[in-house]
């Protein structure tokens, strides 16, 4: 069996990671959707304080324009 050497290891370990987290990331952004009514109950009728920190970043991000259509699009996809 032939040993890899540590960079080509380093480096695949790093691409896995990265892969990972870009995962995480699409999954965080994506599951606003099902989860809008129950933050709109949070942010605005004092819900769970934990659902209102959870998506204070998704918040803060649809400031840029772009994201913030493809983010309304897609929660409106959810609840209409």
């Amino acid at each position: 069996m032939r040993q890899s050497c540590p960079s080509a290891r380093n480096h695949r370990r790093l691409i896995r990671r990265l892969t990972i987290l870009l995962a995480v990331l699409i999954v965080y952004v994506l599951s606003i959707g099902p989860m809008f009514w129950y933050w709109y109950e949070a942010r605005y009728l004092d819900g769970p304080i934990w659902v209102v920190l959870l998506y204070e970043p998704l918040r803060l991000a649809t400031r840029f324009e772009l994201f913030e259509k493809f983010i309304n699009d897609y929660i409106n996809w959810w609840i209409l």
